[in-house]
């Protein structure tokens, strides 16, 4: 197992700063059918857990140069993974939403389409600051607001102190006030 993850590491590490294909792609095989098992149970879907994990490491491969990581490789992919299945599930209930609101504005037009329209744009301003926070930042967020978890539920989760859970609900809160302002 620690062979494994060391040569997981290697293969990142290669990846990110040299910019090595063959690492990328090695790191791509090792990994792929984990990481779809593991967003399938955040998306339901093999399908879209597929395109989950691809977008991540596409986004891993076009900004591998600007990708500094403080944690373990396998963390950071799981995390990517997680996010990102998040943001699918996030978007997908959104476009339903819309689609929903949409249907009703045509049948019920009047003043609560003007309301209906301010509350989207609402929640398409916080949306975007959410997805601006940093990763770590928005997860626990997402964790705690989205999902409901406790800080002691998040932090056992994520395998961070509860001291972090804090700190990090504390940026995310701060941060988004500031850009909603």
């Amino acid at each position: 197992m620690a062979a494994q993850n060391h040569h997981l590491e290697t293969l990142f590490k290669q990846t990110l700063e040299q910019g090595d294909s063959a690492s990328f792609e090695a790191l791509f095989k090792n990994q792929y059918t984990q990481l779809c098992s593991f967003a399938t149970r955040y998306l339901h879907s093999p399908e879209a857990a597929e395109e989950a994990v691809s977008e991540v490491f596409y986004k891993i491969w076009k900004n591998r140069a600007q990708i500094n990581i403080k944690t373990s490789a396998k963390y950071y992919l799981y995390a990517s993974v997680r996010n990102m299945a998040i943001d699918i599930q996030r978007q997908s209930k959104k476009q339903q939403h819309n689609s929903d609101d949409c249907l009703y504005d045509q049948a019920h037009p009047g003043p609560d389409a003007y309301d209906t329209l301010i509350g989207r744009e609402t929640q398409q301003k916080i949306d975007s600051a959410i997805l601006r926070l940093p990763p770590q930042c928005r997860t626990v967020f997402q964790l705690s607001r989205h999902e409901g978890l406790k800080y002691q539920e998040i932090a056992k989760r994520l395998g961070i102190s509860i001291k972090t859970v804090e700190t990090q609900m504390t940026r995310a809160l701060k941060q988004l006030r500031v850009e909603m302002l």
